[in-house]
């Protein structure tokens, strides 16, 4: 069973009326009695198959609007996304929110790749960090960093170090590409270094 949020904040000056609609992912049952909410009314509509809540925000005012669903039998593996619409009924804007849930897979989709600096002379040299974590279910195998140099950089030999997971980080400098080849379990974290 999960659990999921929806938090909506007024950010604008004047109160207004919103509406979700949230409809229930594939591959999920919503749980009956589950939705509810801070303000408002929230209720789940059998005939749309879908979560929906309405009220008015008062200017700097939030509220949260919580639900249950249960992955279906199925379902063994994969990435469940959940994309719901928030409405503005005062201006009829309306605004996409999606979030997603790994379920018996690994997730490495918040990996990020930082340089020491965003500009460097000719011959500067950056540190370049890759950082991986595992926020999915299951462990990540095989070559999870897969880093070509950018055109005009040159490896700085033995420069090259990784923390985290159990695996290897090598330097190919026929292909000029960093590698790191192992695993990476769930809630496991990847720092690789290097310079160039």
């Amino acid at each position: 069973v999960v659990t999921w949020t929806v938090v909506v904040r007024n950010t604008g000056q004047f109160a207004g009326d919103v509406q979700l609609r949230d409809p229930i992912p594939l591959n999920m049952t919503y749980v009956p009695g589950t939705v509810a909410a801070t303000l408002g009314t929230a209720s789940y509509n059998s005939a749309l198959n879908r979560v929906e809540w309405q009220t008015t925000l008062a200017a700097g005012q939030a509220a949260t609007v919580t639900f249950q669903a249960q992955v279906d039998g199925t379902f063994s593996a994969g990435v469940i996304e959940n994309r719901a619409e928030l409405v503005d009924l005062t201006n009829g804007f309306v605004s996409p929110i999606a979030a997603q849930l790994a379920v018996n897979s690994p997730n490495l989709s918040s990996a990020v790749k930082l340089a020491s600096a965003a500009q460097s002379y000719q011959t500067g040299v950056l540190t370049y960090t890759i950082r991986l974590t595992n926020t999915g279910t299951t462990t990540a195998t095989g070559n999870l960093v897969n880093d070509p140099l950018p055109s005009g950089v040159t490896f700085v030999t033995s420069s090259l170090s990784a923390s985290g997971g159990s695996g290897i980080a090598s330097y190919n400098g026929v292909l000029k590409r960093v590698r790191w080849d192992g695993a990476l379990g769930p809630g496991q974290a990847l720092e690789v270094r290097f310079r160039a």
